[in-house]
């Protein structure tokens, strides 16, 4: 596989990605659409209209009026029809029991895609077909997921699913730093090695007095981790999966930052806090240097909310600097990365393999979201009529399109089918200033790692251990850090972790990811 990241930071990551979550839609001039022998021609306005459903949070916004709805209808040749997207999952499960299978079943559960596919409650969706009616989704996915992106949802040699994975889980993970606290202590240069970075925190500690590596959880130490070749997460080293916290690399980990905790170069809570320790520390010049998304170092106008950076932005002199995490003692270096596959993605009804037509329409509508020309006019609208683009700080509404109420009217930024495919590359334009792509590019390129090969894949044995097999990890590491365990335990709690059900849980891994290959 070209790529596999991890799941280690699976809850940071659905949290922000229900938050920066928002694929667009598209329309072109000329759409192609399937005969009933499979082969692709011109519309010609003779087929028949088809109803595809859009799923929204919102469904009381849309309207048969609005101008971009009006256009997508006439472009493909469809009708429309705005369902809203349950909020509860037990509001899906009633009305498959029911027998009222939903056309489109959204961001479904590993767990529940294998019940589903058992039960024939979704409809096969052939990866030739996502080649031919899909062609660009497909290379998104390839290139975000890896050449076996599909063996994630093959089930007996069948696909069921489209994939919708969160890419910025590649290499979200980064390593930030003070750099005006840096300068101010006679540091011209970005540490680029533990030994240069263990030397910073010693210079900040011993003229501020503070513990200045600070963490958002025991997990956002994994840079130090990652110096030391390993991972906190499954994967995959020469050939053979493994798991990084019972590697040998981790016990360099966990002797280093024991001799931080000891020195009080590593904020003495960190085991217990949360972001927002992360970001009271950061405004009030409490911390030097911390892991975590690269956006939260950046200004709001670069991607999302920057609260690392948006506090303290009028303070004259601050300024923060994303760098590559610290190289260990053979050139090693790296962050565990969370798995951008987090779901089994996007399934039509078992009602659609009779509908064969339609399936392949879907497919055409949303393998649009991957051409910049649709998306501009699914986000903005006409270039002069109702914005214009301005090359530093992006798009200028035209009255009285600077009013939400009339962009709604108009339907900008509502019609995204399916809302879930989501090419953070091409929509940089809809989320960053001009002048801030290049900052933004610069930050994203320090996310580097590796992580979790196996997260998203059928696993009944370590479903069951997992939470087990955790508590032992997570509690050994953050003892040998403190010093309440003895470092020479190592092995005993390797052996632990192995009777615990580990070795089964890695010999399962094992054979997952071998079987989707």
């Amino acid at each position: 596989m070209k790529k596999r990241k991890a799941a280690g930071w699976l809850l940071a990551v659905l949290t922000a990605a229900s938050v920066l979550g928002g694929c667009a839609g598209s329309v072109k001039d000329e759409q192609t659409v399937s005969s009933e022998t499979g082969t692709s021609q011109v519309a010609d306005g003779n087929e028949e209209t088809m109803e595809l459903i859009l799923m929204e949070h919102n469904p009381e916004k849309y309207n048969e009026d609005q101008v971009i709805r009006k256009e997508l209808e006439k472009k493909y040749n469809i009708k429309i029809k705005v369902e809203q997207i349950p909020a509860e999952k037990d509001a899906v499960t009633l009305r498959i029991s029911s027998g009222d299978i939903p056309e489109i079943l959204w961001d479904v559960p590993f767990g529940d895609y294998r019940t589903y596919v058992d039960q024939g409650v979704v409809a096969e969706i052939p990866v030739d077909w996502i080649k031919e009616y899909a062609p660009d989704y497909y290379d998104w996915i390839i290139e975000n997921v890896g050449e076996d992106a599909f063996g994630y949802t093959d089930v007996d040699g069948k696909n069921y699913s489209m994939l919708t994975p969160w890419t910025l889980a590649n290499d979200g993970r980064v390593l930030g730093w003070r750099q005006d606290m840096l300068t101010e202590a006679g540091i011209d240069k970005i540490p680029e090695t533990l030994e240069e970075m263990e030397e910073a925190l010693r210079v900040i500690k011993d003229t501020k007095g503070f513990a200045p590596f600070t963490t958002e959880s025991f997990e956002a130490l994994s840079s130090i981790y990652g110096a030391y070749g390993t991972y906190l997460c499954y994967y995959e080293k020469d050939g053979k999966i493994v798991y990084g916290p019972v590697e040998d690399g981790s016990l360099q980990a966990v002797t280093l930052l024991n001799k931080w905790y000891e020195e009080g170069l590593l904020d003495p809570e960190f085991m217990i806090n949360k972001f927002d320790n992360v970001k009271e520390k950061w405004a009030n010049d409490q911390a030097l240097v911390t892991e975590t998304f690269w956006w939260e170092f950046l200004p709001k106008e670069a991607f999302f909310d920057g609260r690392l950076y948006e506090p303290k932005k009028d303070v004259e002199g601050f300024s923060n600097i994303v760098a590559n995490p610290p190289k260990g003692p053979e050139g090693n270096m790296g962050i565990t990365q969370a798995n951008p596959v987090s779901n089994a993605g996007l399934c039509f009804g078992k009602q659609m393999e009779e509908q064969p037509e339609k399936m392949k329409k879907y497919l055409q509508v949303f393998n649009d979201v991957f051409d910049q020309e649709n998306m501009d006019y699914v986000n903005y609208g006409i270039e002069g009529e109702t914005y214009n683009y301005n090359q530093e700080t992006g798009v200028e509404w035209i009255p009285p399109y600077d009013q939400e109420e009339k962009r709604d009217e108009y339907g900008i930024g509502l019609y995204m089918f399916p809302r879930c495919f989501n090419d953070y590359d091409l929509q940089a334009k809809y989320m960053t200033q001009p002048r801030y792509l290049e900052l933004r590019k610069d930050a994203q390129s320090h996310g580097i790692g590796v992580g979790d090969a196996v997260e998203p894949l059928y696993r009944p044995v370590y479903d069951e251990k997992l939470e087990i097999l955790d508590k032992i990890y997570k509690n050994a590491h953050i003892d040998f850090i403190t010093g309440a365990r003895d470092l020479t335990e190592w092995d005993t709690f390797v052996e632990e972790w192995m009777n615990a059900g580990g070795k089964e849980v890695l010999e399962e891994a094992q054979a997952a990811y071998e079987g989707m290959k």
